[in-house]
């Protein structure tokens, strides 16, 4: 009687079943035949798949530990050569030196590299001692020292210290730590080069280094391609990069345009000169910044070339396009910086002149929500003559406003300048022959005197004393009270000569004493000492600052005089007198 092994027990086999056990015993056969089958067929596609990949594999790194150490060499170095040259041709043999003795040497040399560190780094290939009619492809390192004969890499910068002897350079030398190692065996031949990115020849900068072997276990060549990485190095002979820009762009007609070649580089690290060509037959050597200006409104082309300490040339110029453009009108306001006084009308004088066609018109924008214009005083007037038209304005508020002008010239060309208008409310003012009553210092009631308007100036608030040409009698400076002399008589503008004579006060000569004083200025004013003998007990100054500071603005003038010690500034215990142009 059959038995079947179910979990640990053995049970009978009932009668009768026998047949239709070996039924199903040949279904399961047949139906384990056919999924045997396909599982036997898709195995085979699979080992199939991954022999096609282990084939693939085996020539991606066929040649052993050179496809892991080229790209790590190449990456790393600051500059490399192989057997074709950038013209696509082969190089003689001895172009690439090789280091000397040790394991491998006089072998054929496919790759020469050198590290940041002054290292050699030869890739070479050598009969094999293992297998016959095949070679080997070995790494070998040591110290860089270039000679005239090697021709590719015959660069001092790229040399080893110069404690290294040029002729230890054989990896076996103590001290050198050099090395000697196979990389790969049995290979039948192999080339290099440095193809360009697109593939269409060859980079002279050798800037990806391609290995082709033909390897005696491979049907198909073995090839391995390394970039370098770094960029701080060039070969001699490497051409210097032109650069330039220019201001402004696009210029004017008779503008003055400034080309500026400061970014221009040399790759191999020399000293560079410029050779200009502004496009009109001028030429220009002068330096990286040159300036040129262009009377005729056209297109011209520049270029810059630059040459290196070595003698070496740019490979090609830079070029840029400079398109001449009509000149626009100039426009100023006369006697910047612009100040005036709230509710006091204030005479603006301004400056007009085109450079194409003839002066139009002209309007300005006071700032204050006010405008005037289009003014045609200066109509047809002739191109390069200015026109000087005079504006009134009066502000109804104190600040600071800016004001637009705008000129246009008969051919349509327009110019806009603007300037700030610096509007007060705490001005005093002075004239000669004024009022010598107190609560003076309007406009319209001007102080007599410069003494008396500090006066009137400090009790009323105000930090500014505006005063006419004219003659005055000596003062003395009051903290945070600016002066302001030169002024015409109905305050509009600022030409005219303010002198103040020195007399005595408080046992010395001055025309202006700053006793303790601090935060005050003065400017267009002119301080005379006085004329004593030669004998007089009292020393001639005109201006005399004591502890205190003072700074001087344009315009101040000062003669000390004549007498004992004659002195126009005399500046006293740790005093500050700052002058400004």
């Amino acid at each position: 009687m059959r038995t079947e092994r179910t979990s640990d027990r053995l049970l009978p086999t009932p009668r009768g079943q026998a047949g239709s056990m070996l039924v199903e015993v040949l279904l399961s056969l047949m139906l384990g035949g056919l999924l045997l089958a396909g599982f036997l067929s898709w195995g085979l596609v699979t080992m199939n798949q991954q022999s096609s990949v282990r084939s693939t594999n085996t020539d991606t790194f066929g040649l052993g530990l050179g496809s892991v150490h080229i790209p790590q060499d190449v990456a790393s170095s600051l500059t490399g050569v192989t057997q074709v040259d950038e013209n696509g041709a082969d190089r003689s043999d001895g172009d690439i030196r090789d280091c000397s003795g040790g394991a491998a040497s006089g072998g054929e040399v496919l790759i020469g590299l050198v590290t940041p560190a002054h290292r050699r780094i030869v890739y070479v290939l050598v009969p094999s001692s293992e297998t016959p009619g095949t070679q080997e492809l070995w790494r070998r390192e040591c110290p860089n020292y270039s000679e005239p004969s090697d021709a590719t890499l015959n660069d001092p910068t790229l040399n080893a210290p110069a404690g290294v002897n040029p002729g230890a350079i054989d990896p076996s030398t103590t001290g050198n730590e050099g090395s000697s190692k196979r990389m790969s065996k049995e290979i039948i031949s192999a080339s290099t080069d440095c193809p360009t990115d697109g593939g269409g020849g060859q980079d002279p900068g050798c800037r990806t280094v391609s290995l082709t072997a033909d390897v005696l276990a491979r049907s198909v060549d073995v090839v391995v391609k390394a970039t370098r990485r770094t960029n701080n190095y060039a070969p001699p002979g490497t051409a210097p990069i032109p650069r330039f820009t220019f201001e402004p762009n696009p210029p004017q007609r008779n503008d003055v345009v400034t080309f500026d070649a400061t970014t221009s580089s040399d790759p191999v690290g020399g000293t560079l000169t410029y050779s200009w060509d502004f496009g009109d037959g001028t030429t220009s050597s002068s330096g990286p910044i040159v300036t040129h200006s262009y009377p005729d409104l056209t297109t011209y082309t520049v270029s810059l070339n630059v040459t290196n300490s070595a003698g070496t040339t740019s490979a090609t110029p830079a070029i840029r396009t400079v398109t001449v453009e009509p000149k626009d009108p100039t426009a100023a306001f006369l006697g910047v910086p612009l100040t005036a006084t709230k509710h006091a009308s204030k005479n603006f004088a301004l400056s007009l002149m085109a450079h194409e066609g003839t002066l139009a018109n002209y309007s300005i924008d006071w700032g204050d929500g006010s405008t005037s214009g289009p003014h045609t005083g200066c109509a047809g007037t002739a191109a390069e003559t200015a026109c000087t038209p005079t504006e009134v304005h009066t502000f109804t508020d104190s600040g600071s406003f800016i004001v637009r002008l705008e000129v246009a010239d008969s051919l349509g060309n327009e110019r806009t300048v603007l300037a700030s208008v610096t509007v007060g409310s705490g001005v005093l003012y002075v004239k000669e022959n004024g009022s010598p009553d107190a609560g003076c210092g309007s406009s319209g009631l001007p102080c007599a005197e410069i003494q008396q308007g500090l006066n009137e100036a400090q009790s009323q608030g105000k930090t500014t004393v505006l005063v006419t040409e004219g003659d005055y009698e000596r003062f003395d400076v009051r903290s945070g009270i600016d002066i302001e002399g030169g002024y015409s008589a109905d305050f509009q503008s600022q030409s005219g000569t303010t002198s103040v004579t020195a007399s005595f006060a408080y046992g010395q000569y001055s025309a202006m004493r700053a006793d303790n004083s601090s935060s005050a200025s003065i400017s267009n004013l002119t301080f005379v000492g006085p004329s004593l003998a030669y004998n007089s007990s009292n020393s001639a100054q005109a201006v005399v600052v004591r502890n205190g500071t003072l700074d001087s603005h344009s315009g101040v003038g000062i003669d000390g005089g004549e007498g004992p010690d004659a002195t126009g500034l005399l500046v006293e215990g740790g005093s500050t007198v700052t002058l400004h142009s």
